[in-house]
């Protein structure tokens, strides 16, 4: 490395470096890594030759790699302009249209890569992957399939047609071409998550559980977990024990109910978790010393474990689920805040319904999961209803929306969940998607209508309406893949002939 960036150096006092020497260092320093130096070569050669396809194409890769999708584009799109038959430009260009969920872009790019190249199996695996996305599902099973007939030991292939196949509940083929591609790739995390989340949801606990604890322990670096010896069921009797949290609120708010297994017999349970959680679960679990994230934990553990293994460790079973009406209650001084403000709005004459359309936008399943807000606002026509958005990260394309409604939005003043447990408990129902706020509620006990798109997570399970996690939710699944719409007017006649009708009395 030392010699490639002297070699920089001098052709910045002016020695003549040729434009292919240029190329093997960009190439050299992008297998290294060292990115800035990568973008150096790259401008330099196009000083030599400011038409120079590849160069732009290296910069286009450099910046989709650095999460610039921006500056990504800019460079491809140059690049296709010099050289429009660049099949490695439309391939990267496929690649940030399809990051920043810009579908029908990233298709055509896709399609571009195969009319070229119609036997490049990448190609068609992620084209199918597009066209699953928006719900052209059997195109995208001829692609998944194509791009498998070319490369039979694709194992991200076999994957994805297996994802496509759990939405149309073909569930033998489904875990055919999980377990196919757990054997051709045994150390891919992604794809043992994948397989076990299947087996959780048709109710196959013991295998789904086996397969989870072994993608744990294949996961990427744990940032969260203390480097202290790791709890696998060992005797707690006398020790101390750190539980802390892993990737997602929602799996805190579920597994955080085993903890009184633990407490109840370890010496000394501590708990770490994200900070919006720490003031309510530190109220709800006083036998818990309970640190947020960040903060320095003591030294002197005997076992640390991730709460989302608990279920695994415990055995879960349907009927070994530690189910409770409710086992999180907000502070009473943020209830009663809350009861004021919310009286001053409706005078307590109204009827109160918490909703959340959309989740997080990094989540891979976002697509599915979240509901245009156009689409949900059908609900908000309900006008003896008093709505209150509970949603957080308001979507640009919403907000315009919104302000069309006489929708209460109280989010900015939900700075943990400790308060947003406070507004819920001054509600008389929560309609949500599947987001945090559906664990949080359905941990407290509140009625929780939960709206599920046709490939939901595996903890809803298949076909049935309740929850085997909280008694107090009711679940609503799309009868169709991607109509949401006809979800809602289910959703829309139910609470008017089973609450609304029964108010008006």
């Amino acid at each position: 490395m030392q010699q490639s960036e002297d070699m920089l150096a001098k052709q910045a006092d002016g020695e003549n470096i040729q434009h292919q020497t240029y190329f093997d260092l960009g190439e050299n320093f992008i297998d290294k890594g060292d990115w800035d130096n990568a973008i150096l070569c790259y401008y330099k050669i196009l000083e030599i030759d400011p038409k120079c396809g590849k160069a732009y194409n290296n910069l286009g890769l450099i910046f989709k790699i650095l999460g610039q999708p921006g500056n990504a584009e800019a460079f491809l799109r140059k690049a296709i302009e010099i050289e429009p038959t660049c099949i490695n430009a439309y391939y990267n260009l496929g690649f940030v249209y399809k990051k920043g969920n810009y579908l029908e872009d990233a298709e055509y790019c896709f399609r571009h890569v195969l009319d070229f190249d119609p036997d490049c199996p990448n190609a068609n695996n992620n084209l199918g992957v597009i066209l699953a996305k928006m719900y052209r599902l059997d195109e995208a099973e001829e692609y998944y399939q194509r791009a498998i007939e070319l490369q039979p030991d694709y194992a991200l292939a076999h994957y994805n047609l297996g994802i496509l196949y759990k939405m149309t509940k073909r569930l033998v083929e489904t875990e055919q071409c999980l377990k196919r591609a757990s054997e051709l790739s045994p150390d891919n995390y992604d794809i043992d998550i994948g397989l076990a989340f299947f087996y959780l949801l048709v109710g196959q606990f013991e295998k789904g559980w086996g397969k989870y604890a072994e993608a744990l322990r294949k996961s990427p670096a744990d940032y969260n977990a203390p480097q202290i010896r790791h709890w696998r069921g060992e005797d707690v009797r006398g020790r101390k024990i750190v539980l802390y949290f892993g990737k997602g609120l929602g799996d805190t708010l579920q597994f955080i109910r085993y903890a009184r297994q633990i407490t109840d017999v370890a010496a000394e349970t501590t708990l770490l978790v994200q900070k919006p959680l720490q003031r309510l679960l530190a109220a709800n679990f006083p036998s818990l010393t309970v640190y947020a994230e960040g903060d320095v934990l003591a030294q002197d553990y005997d076992f640390a474990c991730c709460v989302q293994y608990l279920p695994i460790i415990f055995n879960t079973v349907e009927e070994t689920i530690p189910w409770f009406p409710y086992y999180l209650q907000p502070l009473p001084e943020d209830v009663t805040a809350w009861h004021k403000k919310l009286h001053a709005l409706d005078g307590g004459k109204k009827y109160r319904v918490g909703i959340v359309w959309a989740g997080n936008i990094k989540n891979p399943m976002d697509q599915f999961r979240s509901i245009p807000f156009t689409t949900f606002s059908q609900l908000l026509k309900v006008e003896e209803v008093i709505w209150i958005s509970l949603q957080l990260g308001i979507r640009p394309g919403d907000s315009n929306a919104m302000t069309d409604t006489t929708l209460l939005d109280v989010s900015p003043q939900l700075v943990d969940f400790g308060q947003t447990a406070a507004v819920i408990a001054n509600l008389d129902l929560v309609i949500t998607m599947d987001t945090s706020v559906a664990h949080l509620a359905g941990a407290m006990g509140k009625r929780t209508w939960l709206l599920l798109d046709s490939n939901c997570d595996w903890r809803w399970h298949l076909d049935r309406e309740d929850s085997v996690w909280y008694p107090s939710m009711r679940l609503f699944r799309q009868q169709r893949i991607g109509d949401w719409a006809e979800v809602l007017v289910r959703v829309t006649a139910a609470l008017r002939r089973e609450y609304l009708s029964t108010e008006n009395k």
